[in-house]
């Protein structure tokens, strides 16, 4: 198997703890990490997302309430400053 298949395998091992009623794909891999979370008429200025070195959170404040729809613990170190 390729190093990009080792990678993204081992993503497998990643905790998600968002809830399960929320579909999304995600994967890692040396340099990047890929979240799509599939959620209807979310606008983007109210879409948040959080990083740290080791995690992820996607979360929205529509109408003044928080929402966390996914917590990912990831499986390699990331620069949390290039989230986009």
């Amino acid at each position: 198997t390729s190093s990009l298949e080792n990678t993204v395998q081992s993503t497998a091992n990643a905790v998600s703890t968002g809830p399960s009623k929320i579909k999304y794909n995600w994967y890692q891999t040396h340099t990047h990490v890929v979240v799509a979370v599939m959620v209807k008429n979310v606008k983007q200025e109210n879409l948040v997302v959080n990083s740290t070195e080791r995690a992820l959170q996607v979360s929205t404040n529509e109408s003044g309430d928080s929402l966390l729809w996914l917590d990912l613990t990831l499986a390699h170190q990331i620069d949390p400053h290039q989230t986009v």
